[in-house]
């Protein structure tokens, strides 16, 4: 019997657990490594940080199990810069980065890689253009370069763009240099259709620039993509899966169900087909999930309350949010916009609040009109799905994520409101460690 350690790389935390006999336990938390570059637009992280943080998490389990697997789920959109050899060309650059919004000669690299690509983009890939995508935010460093004129920090040459899961494969020295496609598709070049890089877009990021692109293969399997030497024996890397579809798979998500995973950032997924006008991604046992992406959720919250925070400090913000409830939501009367950042769905007027009435303002019903708003905003992914989809009239909705759990309120405005059967996973674990539990099946 194998022994697996489990490891989510998640946007607010790193949760990891030992998975053997087909029991999970000795779950544990980690703060993620901070940023190293934080300033408008730029959000990067030491690749040997997460390297050390990666290899210290390891060792500490090791220490007290055989681990022989190594299984890892992974924030998607993020990406690094490899030379041939695996070593650092950058660090790495999250998806909170959006620098191709920057105009250089009056324009932005995310405008003017869309118009180079005629609208093809989301025909390519199945993703709508955000400026959080890693292809247009190496189009805009190639483009800085070329600007500034200076070989300092310079991108030249032939350069490997690489997810967070393949730089931790590399951890021992051992790559295979191999990556899920769940991960090659959040990279923004991977044509969804082909199941390939696709030559049209690397064209267009790398034209009239010294900078040739590379990639690892991509697979459909889980298989292994680094060794690492430990306590004497070979542990074995596997490649890592994005977060969002790991998730779904943990939640069971089945043919005619509606996922709405609710973390710090939100999706809505179901499994469809290339048929859907809505965007798709790659899922597991060449299925295609149709969904909407990057609709506000956790990260959106913290937004409101840090704003809230500098005029009224002592005010618990998760606390008051909890406390609402559906007398609450029925009664509040703010139509808040959640979609604060501008790579959120439904973006437009950022931060309103709308309707007030300075008579009625009271901190219930500013918590209470933030819950209708966010709850809301499902519903019309909800539709817009649904009216896309083959998609039967009596179809269940799949509540996960730690938004979920941590507010009930959800659930019940669900099941009170509208005709699906509305289900909230239960498992005592996170769905992401239960996703990898059960992709660990795959592995002979």
């Amino acid at each position: 019997m194998k022994t697996f350690l489990l490891l989510d790389f998640g946007a607010s935390r790193v949760k990891t657990a030992v998975l053997s006999d087909d029991k999970l336990f000795d779950i544990r938390d980690y703060e993620p490594v901070k940023p190293c570059v934080f300033a408008q637009n730029r959000f990067e992280v030491d690749l040997f940080g997460l390297k050390n943080q990666f290899l210290s998490i390891l060792k500490d389990y090791s220490k007290e199990y055989n681990i022989d697997i190594v299984l890892i789920c992974s924030e998607m959109h993020g990406f690094a810069l490899l030379n041939n050899n695996n070593e650092p060309e950058s660090n790495y650059i999250s998806w909170k980065d959006e620098r191709c919004l920057e105009k250089i000669e009056g324009v932005s690299s995310l405008d003017l890689l869309k118009q180079k690509l005629k609208n093809k983009f989301f025909e390519k890939t199945g993703m709508k253009e955000r400026a959080c995508y890693p292809v247009f935010n190496l189009f805009h460093m190639i483009r800085e370069d070329a600007f500034k004129h200076t070989s300092k920090g310079c991108i030249k040459g032939e350069i490997k763009v690489v997810s967070l899961p393949e730089w931790l494969a590399c951890a021992g020295g051992k790559s295979l240099n191999i990556a899920h496609c769940t991960m090659s598709a959040g990279l923004g070049f991977y044509n969804i259709r082909t199941k390939s890089f696709d030559e049209e877009i690397i064209s267009a990021v790398t034209a009239s620039s010294n900078v040739s692109v590379t990639f690892n293969r991509s697979v459909e399997n889980i298989a292994p993509a680094g060794f690492i030497e430990m306590n004497g024996k070979s542990i074995s890397i596997y490649t890592g899966v994005g977060d969002h579809q790991c998730a779904l798979y943990g939640a069971g998500l089945k043919d005619n169900c509606l996922s709405l995973n609710l973390g710090t950032g939100s999706q809505a997924a179901l499994i469809g087909s290339f048929d859907s006008s809505n965007e798709k991604r790659p899922y597991f046992d060449s299925k295609i999930l149709t969904v909407i992406t990057h609709i506000p959720s956790g990260r959106a919250f913290n937004y409101y309350k840090e704003m809230l925070e500098k005029t009224n400090p002592e005010i618990d913000f998760w606390k008051e949010l909890s406390s609402v409830s559906l007398d609450d939501i029925n009664k509040s009367d703010l139509n808040i916009n959640l979609a604060v950042f501008q790579s959120a769905w439904n973006y437009g007027r950022c931060g309103e609040i709308l309707a007030f009435d300075s008579s009625k303002h009271s901190i219930k019903n500013y918590f209470a009109s933030i819950m209708k708003s966010y709850i809301n905003q499902y519903f019309k992914a909800i539709e817009t799905l649904v009216s896309s989809n083959s998609v039967n009239q009596r179809f269940s909705v799949i509540l996960s994520g730690g938004v979920a759990k941590k507010l009930p309120v959800i659930k019940e405005y669900f099941t009170k409101f509208s005709d699906f059967d509305v289900i909230v996973t239960n498992s005592e674990y996170d769905e992401t460690l239960e996703g990898l539990k059960k992709l660990s099946a795959c592995i002979i």
